[in-house]
């Protein structure tokens, strides 16, 4: 198997927004999502990853073929009140679960910006809970805390780790992402 995970450039946004579709499509067998007027689902977010410094929108290629994305935010992280890299939106297409491809492109994403991360699942996202658990627990080696539903951030199970010190964190994370 051969992983390409890498920043998307803006003319690649068709790709990530066709993405975004089958990703929305799939949250709304278990949440509300809203759709516009020709029925597509809305994300109004998806523009700000070309537009905010603190956002950082990643495609996920395996052998070739286009399998995934990852979409990041560098946030002032509301519980603890120190800044954070927040896996906002993560999703791998159906044919490629179950062959390690989100395991491995989560680790390098992690891997890419060291320093403290929250990845937050919602309460309904049954999914997603155990494979961001399993994730998180393999990488840190069970150095991670989890925060679950019905606390201070509501209807999320909140992970909360170090993919490095925050010493190693840069100042500048645009070198470490190619728009």
């Amino acid at each position: 198997m051969n992983l390409d995970i890498r920043s998307a450039r803006k003319r690649e946004a068709e790709i990530l927004d066709q993405l975004m579709q089958s990703y929305l499509a799939e949250f709304a067998t278990f949440e509300s999502v809203e759709t516009d007027q020709t029925g597509r689902y809305v994300y109004p977010f998806l523009s700000h990853y070309w537009e905010d410094p603190n956002r950082y929108p990643f495609l996920i290629r395996c052998d070739g073929d286009i399998a995934g994305f990852a979409l990041l935010r560098f946030e002032v992280d509301p519980v603890a009140g120190r800044q954070a890299m927040e896996m906002a939106e993560f999703f791998v297409l159906p044919q490629f679960r179950r062959s390690r491809v989100g395991t491995a492109a989560a680790r390098h994403l992690f891997d890419l910006f060291p320093g403290r991360w929250n990845v937050r699942v919602l309460k309904s996202n049954r999914n997603a809970y155990p494979f961001w658990r399993q994730v998180i627990s393999d990488y840190t080696g069970n150095h991670y805390n989890e925060q679950p539903p019905g606390t201070a951030v509501g209807g999320n199970y909140t992970f909360t780790f170090q993919s490095a010190t925050d010493a190693d964190m840069p100042d500048d994370l645009d070198d470490l992402v190619d728009y």
